[in-house]
């Protein structure tokens, strides 16, 4: 089943309701997180899964990461750089093995278009999308989506920065992934996501070794910390609607300061060429 299609089904599973798309949302990455709490603490834990693509790249300046993506990506606001950079900082402290995602290359995958492959294959399947490049881009300005309710997600490998779609708009994050994924298939692209239909991060940090979390206490600590953070996350920025609550960083309108930009190249971690920008979305858009 393609990206849209999957997409299409979790939307008509909620009834194409605003208030049950954000409840389903919601419902998956509460069990994400639960089940990654189990995962880290069972007594029989194998071990960090450290990126070893990453660890290379790092420590060897020679070391070439081959996978090449073709992707559609939103770039945070200010607000949410500054909340990114203060949430890394505080991981650290707990667990010093830690890639901190600089703040360049923060970046939402909106929808991954192809993925781990050799570069001549995404440098045709931009040709393909020549014609419709600006309209992936710039669909968010006829439809604005937002998110908001940030919360910290996280497994052995990773930890990210997650939202739902939040505000009164029925048109939500989830539709405008549907209908850039289905503008690719209508110009002969099959969308090769390995992303599932609610997915709405950003990765702020990756493991590249375990220091300091080799022990079930010291992945209990880390767990406690991140829960810690999200209740603050929840007490200061999350709110209904937009222009509630008490800070900027409650709610992202993707497109707004910087718009979409279709990327590609070596982009696993941030990096990558944009091939088409699109323009940013007035926060003022009714």
């Amino acid at each position: 089943m393609g990206l849209a299609q999957a997409i299409d089904d979790f939307i008509a599973d909620a009834g194409d309701d605003l208030a049950s798309i954000q409840n389903l949302c919601e419902a998956h990455r509460q069990k994400r997180n639960i089940d990654s709490r189990q995962k880290l603490l069972q007594h029989e834990f194998h071990g960090i899964q450290a990126d070893q693509v990453l660890a290379n790249l790092i420590s060897d300046p020679e070391y070439v990461d081959i996978r090449n993506n073709l992707c559609v990506w939103a770039r945070p606001t200010q607000a949410l750089i500054e909340l990114v950079d203060f949430i890394q900082g505080e991981l650290q402290m707990i667990a010093p093995g830690l890639w901190i995602a600089p703040a360049s290359w923060l970046h939402m995958t909106v929808v991954e278009i192809v993925h781990s492959q050799p570069d001549d294959v995404v440098k045709q399947t931009v040709i393909q999308l020549l014609q419709c490049l600006s309209a992936l881009v710039n669909l968010v300005l006829e439809h604005p989506v937002v998110l908001g309710r940030p919360q910290l997600n996280y497994d052995d490998a990773t930890v990210t920065m997650t939202f739902v779609p939040i505000g009164e708009r029925e048109y939500t994050y989830l539709h405008l992934r549907r209908d850039i994924a289905n503008i690719c298939t209508e110009h002969g692209v099959e969308v090769g996501s390995r992303y599932f239909t609610t997915s709405s991060h950003i990765t702020i940090v990756r493991f590249v070794d375990s220091a300091g979390l080799e022990t079930r206490a010291s992945r209990k600590a880390w767990v406690e910390k991140i829960e810690g953070l999200n209740s603050e996350l929840r007490e200061k920025y999350w709110r209904r609607n937009l222009g509630e609550g008490p800070s900027k960083a409650g709610q992202w309108m993707i497109g707004a300061e910087r718009g979409l930009e279709v990327r590609e190249g070596r982009l696993w971690y941030g990096g990558g060429e944009t091939v088409q920008y699109g323009k940013a979305v007035s926060t003022d858009v009714p």
